[in-house]
């Protein structure tokens, strides 16, 4: 669900499922975007029960990811 949210809205970047049950990742993009994927993270696919979303925005990183992947 995080990938397919990540690529419509044209992020790169990736996502992981911690052993603890939560989920890590680093989206890039445009400001818009990122901020509409915090919002959608925050809601979470209907199966899901989002408790925090935390993120960290920093300015002027060079883009060095191809599209948006799930890492294991």
């Amino acid at each position: 669900w995080t990938q397919m949210t990540a690529r419509s809205l044209g992020l790169v970047g990736w996502v992981r499922n911690e052993s603890d049950g939560s989920v890590r990742g680093v989206a890039q993009g445009k400001a818009a975007a990122l901020e509409s994927f915090r919002l959608a993270l925050a809601e979470g696919p209907p199966s899901a029960l989002v408790a925090e979303v935390e993120a960290t925005l920093r300015q002027d990183e060079p883009e060095v990811f191809q599209g948006f992947a799930v890492r294991r």
